[in-house]
């Protein structure tokens, strides 16, 4: 269906926005320029087409012609009942980009030969054009059902934490107090950073690189714990941070990008996934926990709740309710999942 707008006071030369162009009976692209011609006669024949005349332009109706209004801006839309062109199937989807005919099946062999390389450009696109011809519509995998029972994958969840023994989680009101303590030391080091940071550090403090394990592993938690050694033959007072490990002091900590931060949080969770827990390793994961800045990076979401999961199994080991790690490993669950709202790792009361 066409809708054809003509001008009542048209210039000699006007662009055709219609599809139909109505003074000459012929159709037109849009955009195309026409001059205004003179009144024109067509076949007499009053059944298929009959003409109008209105200031000096011929409107063609026909069979088809379902008829014509007046729109705001003197322009008559004539409406024309067409049968659109019929598209191929290789134009059905998107229109030809390349002035290239398809392949048909009565060509000769040696036009359109599969197995011979093409020679020429226009060569290769009709053998594109001729394998995509041979495709079929619809493609049906056969799937053998037995295959699939052999294989198949069993989805274990292993986001939560394990339940505490009796008697051995947290009290509600107990989590809000520490989730709140954490808070104000947040602030207190974000406010100070910048004080602590321009601080110099002490002769025997050497802060390793950021991609160096074993360093920050021997630094935070010292050579007696990484190595595992109760006593060591150098009796020198100036060592005694090298064997015990360094204390998280705001000196140090402020000094820590957020990419080191990150980096030594995932050293010390990866050695506390091979060993036991210990004083010093409690204090330097709640330092990095609070220089770590929110919004968390995803990296970082997944090594705080790998931390807290491997807090609650330590926890499910546990056999006293006395024992002195208890305390440290229900705060570092709590920290998880209270502050940095992981609640499905979180205690309930």
């Amino acid at each position: 269906m066409w809708l054809v707008d003509c001008s009542s006071t048209a210039p000699q030369y006007r662009s055709c926005n219609p599809v139909l162009c109505c003074s000459t009976n012929t159709r037109r692209r849009c955009g195309e320029i026409r001059p205004q011609e003179n009144n024109t006669t067509t076949t007499k024949k009053k059944k298929k087409k009959k003409k109008k005349k209105k200031n000096g332009h011929i409107l063609f109706a026909s069979e088809g012609c379902l008829g014509w209004s007046l729109n705001a801006l003197g322009f008559r839309t004539v409406i024309f009942k067409t049968q659109a062109p019929m598209k191929s199937d290789v134009e059905e989807l998107m229109p030809r980009l390349l002035p290239v005919e398809p392949c048909d099946e009565e060509e000769d062999d040696e036009e359109c030969n599969l197995n011979e390389p093409p020679r020429n450009p226009k060569e290769y696109l009709r053998q594109v054009q001729r394998e995509a011809s041979l495709c079929p519509d619809v493609v049906v995998a056969q799937i053998d059902p037995r295959k699939l029972k052999k294989n198949q994958t069993v989805n274990v969840s292993v986001s939560e934490c394990r339940a505490a023994p009796q008697g051995f989680s947290p009290s509600l009101q107990w989590q809000q107090k520490q989730v709140s303590n954490f808070s104000q030391i947040r602030q207190s080091v974000s406010r100070h950073r910048q004080h602590w940071k321009a601080q110099f550090l002490d002769d025997n403090v050497v802060m390793p690189k950021a991609d160096d394990e074993d360093g920050w592993k021997r630094f935070c938690l010292g050579e007696n714990v990484y190595l595992n050694v109760t006593q060591s033959d150098t009796q020198s007072p100036g060592l005694d941070y090298i064997k015990l490990g360094f204390p998280p002091f705001l000196s140090i900590v402020s000094k820590l990008t957020q990419s080191t931060v990150s980096s030594v949080l995932e050293y010390l969770t990866i050695w506390f996934e091979e060993n036991h827990f210990v004083p010093q390793l409690g204090r330097w994961l709640y330092a990095l926990l609070a220089c770590l800045e929110k919004p968390l990076l995803p990296e970082a979401h997944s090594l705080i709740r790998q931390l807290a999961r491997r807090c609650s199994a330590v926890r499910a080991q546990l056999e006293n309710k006395d024992d002195e790690r208890l305390s440290a490993l229900n705060l570092m669950i709590c920290i998880v999942a209270r502050y940095f709202e992981q609640n499905d790792l979180a205690d309930k009361e």
